[in-house]
């Protein structure tokens, strides 16, 4: 089944607070809030750190994107020219887990929601998530995807709840403790589809901040995974095991293309350059993946093999993150803002393509297999 794209828009989720549950959460949540609306034309300092932060942690555990940044900016282009074009994020479909709860703390700081995708084969779900248009030269656009749980096999929902349900019991706790919500929520569970209400996620503000601070920290909200459990949802979700391992940091980052001063040339030639540099780029629906309109290019590597600590101490290989590399073509009304030197970000292609996404999503797939051939996992 071909992965679908859904374009219709809907309005900005806001995460909706119990009215005597979760004040510090509130509070916290509210700070970044006004934060986000002052200083219009620089993006809020918090989110700023908070970006940095993610991105050298992933640099921290993602050896091939150290080396592109040495090899490729540092040694050529300058350090400068590295842009991020978006943040990509992997999330489990549970009760205060899922990507509304992400994506709630990236609305929290002025980010709206745009186009979301259905990706029946693996059972994912997607949203996109758009900057302020006035920062869109500064911040990256989010991508959030998220496994639906409840589709897997029984064996693998067990396996996953097994790790996620202490988490989500916690909120469920405060909830009970607290008060229960009055309105609705913006979390899902059983996510089949979007905005949907589950049991355990009333404590939106909690939940929000659980999965933000996972992100930002790159510490898992579960427990230590027991390597016979990542081997055994790799089975049946390359996606799932990679999430159950790698938790909510950086999946992967894509760079822009584009925006490099000083390179000669369009993305397939920067493919070309990465490739001649021993690069390995994910060849998945080919090397290139090209929207049926033409206006967006992507590329990736195959994503690393990284050491992981598991419970009980044993140091085995697990499949980490990987770097994806991006041209957004000029919109066909804008083009002629180009030879006036005043094209900018907001008016080249946006968003994502589907089909594309399938094949970039790949990059860890890809990675897995060659390990299971080479006997590593």
């Amino acid at each position: 089944m071909r992965a679908m794209q859904l374009l219709g828009r809907r309005r900005a989720l806001r995460p909706v607070w119990p009215d005597i549950g979760c004040r510090r959460a509130r509070l916290v949540v509210n700070a970044w809030q006004q934060g986000a609306s002052t200083g219009c034309q620089q993006p809020n300092k918090l989110l700023k750190a908070s970006l940095d932060k993610v991105y050298s942690r992933y640099l921290e555990s993602t050896p091939s994107a150290v080396d592109v940044s040495n090899k490729v900016f540092k040694q050529g282009y300058g350090e400068s020219q590295v842009i991020h074009d978006h943040f990509a994020f992997r999330t489990f479909g549970v009760p205060g887990l899922g990507l509304e709860h992400l994506g709630a703390a990236f609305e929290a700081f002025g980010y709206t929601r745009q186009d979301y995708y259905i990706f029946p084969r693996t059972h994912l779900l997607a949203a996109w998530y758009a900057p302020p248009k006035h920062l869109y030269e500064q911040l990256p656009r989010i991508f959030i995807s998220q496994l639906q749980v409840e589709k897997l096999s029984p064996v693998a929902q067990s396996l996953i709840h097994s790790y996620t349900d202490d988490v989500t019991d916690t909120f469920s706790g405060l909830v009970s403790s607290h008060g229960s919500s009055s309105g609705s929520t913006t979390g899902g569970s059983n996510s089949s589809s979007f905005g949907s209400s589950g049991n355990g996620s009333h404590c939106s503000s909690a939940a929000m901040l659980n999965a933000w601070t996972s992100a930002v920290t790159g510490v898992l909200p579960w427990g230590t995974p027991k390597r016979e459990d990542y081997l055994k949802l790799l089975e049946e979700s390359e996606y799932g095991a990679w999430v159950l391992v790698n938790g909510y940091g950086l999946n992967h980052t894509a760079l822009s293309v584009h925006q490099i001063h000083g390179h000669q040339g369009d993305i397939y030639a920067f493919a070309n350059e990465l490739v001649m540099k021993g690069f390995n780029l994910n060849d998945s629906g080919g090397i290139m993946k090209v929207s049926p309109d033409s206006g967006l290019l992507q590329c990736a590597t195959v994503a690393d093999m990284v050491d992981f600590t598991f419970d009980g101490g044993q140091v085995h290989p697990v499949v980490g993150a990987y770097m994806e590399f991006v041209e957004r073509k000029p919109l066909l009304q804008y083009q002629h803002l180009a030879q006036a030197g005043k094209l900018q970000e907001v008016h080249r292609r946006d968003g994502f393509e589907a089909d594309s996404a399938v094949n970039i999503f790949a990059s860890t797939t890809l990675a897995a297999s060659a390990a299971q051939q080479k006997g590593i996992l």
